[in-house]
């Protein structure tokens, strides 16, 4: 109330025509005095809330006055302008040091950001780009030295805020390497910061250094990709390089490795989906999902499982939209590798047992391995028979599903999984159905012969491997076993 009525004598005085616009800014800097004055006496008299309060207005209040002189009334230029904003911030920040309050750092780090917009636009970006830059890494400094968690996190995420709206506006693209200069530097100081373990929170460390190279990366995205040139290639090559060797350094350090690892990971398929050609990039990419996915097992690391995992899922589904128009195609090398590369997780656990996840879910990867093998004999039994006559063709497809069949019964029988066994024996019957009701109305008697001779076959061989094994393991052991 006291506030509200303040605020309306100061109008009505304004309008009175009593305050002219110096005197205005005059007030503006005595009322801020004044509110400092009496806020550090309310933290003093131990009225946290209220001088708390007060102070973090003085410092608004401040800040609004400097916008007045020079933005509405233009007394004071830009150079100067732009120094007082800074002095003005640099007095929050400390009487928030010097009270130990995070809620007044926290204000004074938002007033700072938004420096740049209280002032008229230079010609060259390079003042406010490299001062956001500055600001941003002095705070990280400051909160990490006194340990103001929220501090740290807010210094390092608006950061991007402000450069993304100056960039935006499209009166800086001939400079738009400084936008670059400056994430890089912010996040240089991260890397730096989370290397020598200086900052107390080690999830917070976990979250902000993937966060910042994610938002690293979409800066270098954004302003350089698909430009000509190799500036984005050197840039996410030499930035996997560096989180690559860190890995390597930081062994020692379990959790630190994966952490560097799952972001070198990330690093690396940015640089290849941009640099490969497009038919290859999803070969490229289950190549390098499945390397994760192994290093994630070799360090034991559950945030690299998780990161190869994910990249070797997503490259699949790539690849399962992708049919195979022609033998000699970069699908078929796709295809072809997604089947070999499926059960290699399982052999590289088998013995150790872990991670337990995969042996949990390895009969479920045996099933998609079964019907990948399937959905890939077809693809390549219809590309090869697809220029021949239909009765070619029929046999073709029939004829691949049934040496499939029997690979599945032999291999049953060479690993002793009865359930293997069984799943061949049962797709030889649905071959049989398939014949009977979808190709005999449509070849010729010469087809219908070679398909059912070869199912004939099949199915005598089957039971006669079947037989065998049977006998092999009813046969009483001699004394001498």
């Amino acid at each position: 109330m006291l506030l509200l009525g303040v605020l309306w004598l100061f109008m009505a005085a304004v309008n009175a025509g009593y305050l002219n616009e110096p005197l205005r800014c005059l007030l503006g800097a005595v009322l801020a005095a004044v509110m400092y004055w009496f806020g550090d006496r309310q933290v003093r008299q131990q009225r946290e809330a209220l001088g708390q309060v007060l102070l973090g207005g003085a410092n608004a209040v401040l800040v609004l006055t400097l916008f007045a002189a020079h933005m509405l009334y233009n007394l004071i230029p830009l150079g100067i302008a732009f120094v007082l904003y800074i002095m003005s911030i640099a007095f929050g920040v400390f009487i928030a040091v010097h009270h130990r309050s995070q809620t007044l750092v926290i204000i004074a780090l938002l007033s700072g950001y938004l420096i740049p917009f209280l002032v008229k636009s230079p010609a060259s970006p390079w003042m406010f780009v490299l001062y956001e830059v500055i600001f941003s890494i002095a705070m990280m400094l400051v909160a990490i030295r006194f340990n103001f968690r929220a501090a740290y996190i807010v210094a390092i995420s608006v950061l991007h805020v402000p450069l993304l709206i100056l960039y935006v506006q499209g009166l800086y693209d001939k400079s738009k390497y400084l936008f670059l200069i400056a994430v890089l530097l912010q996040h240089f100081v991260l890397y730096g910061i989370t290397v020598a373990r200086r900052y107390r929170h080690k999830l917070d460390q976990m979250i902000l250094l993937p966060i910042g190279f994610f938002l690293l990366s979409l800066w270098v995205i954004g302003l350089y990709s698909g430009e000509e040139g190799y500036t984005f290639s050197i840039l996410m090559a030499l930035l996997s390089i560096l989180y690559s060797v860190t890995t390597v350094l930081s062994l020692k350090h379990k959790e630190m490795s994966q952490l560097f690892a799952s972001i070198a990971t990330y690093g690396w398929v940015v640089f290849i989906v941009d640099s490969v050609g497009s038919n290859y990039k999803a070969s490229v990419l289950l190549v390098l999902g499945m390397l994760s996915l192994a290093l994630g097992i070799k360090l034991r690391s559950l945030l690299q499982q998780i990161v190869g995992l994910t990249l070797y899922l997503f490259s699949a589904l790539l690849i399962l939209f992708s049919p195979i128009p022609a033998f000699f195609s970069s699908e078929t090398l796709a295809w072809f590798l997604l089947v070999i590369s499926m059960p290699i997780p399982y052999f590289m656990v088998k013995n150790e047992q872990e991670p337990k996840w995969i042996h949990s879910l390895w009969n479920v990867f045996n099933w998609v391995e079964a019907a990948l093998c399937l959905i890939f004999l077809t693809q390549i039994a219809h590309v090869l028979g697809k220029s021949f006559s239909s009765d070619v063709q029929h046999l073709s497809l029939s004829g691949a599903w049934i040496l499939y069949s029997a690979g599945l019964i032999i291999f049953g029988l060479i690993t002793n999984r009865s359930r293997v066994r069984l799943a061949g024996v049962i797709f030889l019957f649905v071959i049989l159905l398939k014949v009977v009701i979808i190709d005999l109305p449509w070849v010729s008697i010469g087809v219908r012969a070679a398909l059912f001779i070869a199912l004939g076959l099949a199915g005598i061989a089957t039971s006669r491997l079947l037989y065998k094994k049977k006998q092999d393991e009813e046969q009483p052991m001699s004394p001498d076993a």
